[in-house]
């Protein structure tokens, strides 16, 4: 079974991301991965810190990581 969280932790815990923020950690997870936006939306309320977005701004960042995780791999059909 895929786990976001798993996902998300990975990637965080890579020095080569320790730059990134929890937002942009967060869209490497999701992408190309297939998640539902029930998943998607969960973990992003248990994984993102509340001041790092706008409560009038989670709906669209949700929807940017939905459409993130059903995108096709450059060269896949």
């Amino acid at each position: 079974m895929r786990s976001l969280e798993r996902r998300f932790k990975n990637i965080q815990s890579q020095k080569k991301n320790s730059n990134l923020g929890d937002y942009c950690c967060l869209t490497r997870a999701v992408k190309y991965q297939k998640f539902s936006k029930k998943i998607i939306a969960y973990w992003f309320n248990k994984l993102m810190p509340k001041e790092d977005y706008l409560k009038s701004e989670k709906r669209s960042l949700i929807s940017q990581l939905v459409s993130l995780t059903n995108e096709l791999e450059e060269g896949k059909k």
